[in-house]
């Protein structure tokens, strides 16, 4: 089973909050800012080729499919692919490059 984790992008601070936990009441994040302003990330329970953690919203990179931000689509995780379909996270080895918030230039270039 899938250890389930969160983190959160805090869009008053532009910070990554680490500070997350899982209750009986849902998500519990840690933050001075209002929850409004808060973006929980689920924990995919995969870790990159670095042995990385990748959360929804970090950008991978991979030598086959290029770059994409995980998304969860239909009860799984996935990218996108250049042609419209998403590629399961199991089907290749990848590096996270960073996340769309904190680096959304990464994915500016991409064809």
């Amino acid at each position: 089973m899938r250890e389930i984790k969160f983190r959160a992008w805090d869009k008053h601070t532009k910070q990554m909050l680490r500070l997350v936990e899982v209750t009986e009441f849902g998500v519990e994040i840690y933050s001075e800012t209002a929850a409004h302003f808060i973006v929980p990330m689920q924990y995919t329970g995969l870790k990159d080729k670095n042995g990385k953690e990748i959360y929804e919203g970090d950008i991978l990179e991979c030598k086959y499919f290029g770059r994409a931000p995980v998304e969860f689509v239909d009860g799984g995780f996935w990218r996108p692919h250049t042609n419209g379909t998403t590629i399961s996270l199991y089907e290749f080895d990848s590096t996270i490059i960073g996340n769309i918030y904190e680096h959304p230039h990464l994915l500016t270039n991409e064809k």
